[in-house]
């Protein structure tokens, strides 16, 4: 979108599904590895919980397609390329 406010990521290979689970990226998929509010750089995210690659992986199993929603102010600030976050 103009003005980079909105930037989106599909796959190369994405199949069509009737279902979508989606998630929020921060908080809900991943933490900090360094226990601050926001992500210090491109590699200070950990999953949430040692719950969370099962279950993408057993959604993308079944089918899903999965979405993942995210207001990363990083980027804009130029804290976080685009392609580091993806």
């Amino acid at each position: 979108v103009e003005g980079g406010r909105l930037i989106v990521f599909t796959p190369k290979q994405i199949t069509e599904s009737a279902s979508v689970a989606s998630f929020d990226f921060d908080d809900t998929l991943v933490r900090t590895k360094s226990g601050k509010s926001f992500a210090t750089n491109a590699s200070d995210w950990k999953p949430w919980n040692d719950n969370v690659k099962p279950k993408l992986q057993a959604l993308h199993k079944d089918k899903f397609r999965i979405v993942i929603f995210t207001n990363q102010m990083g980027v804009s600030k130029g804290k976080l390329t685009a392609d580091a976050l993806q």
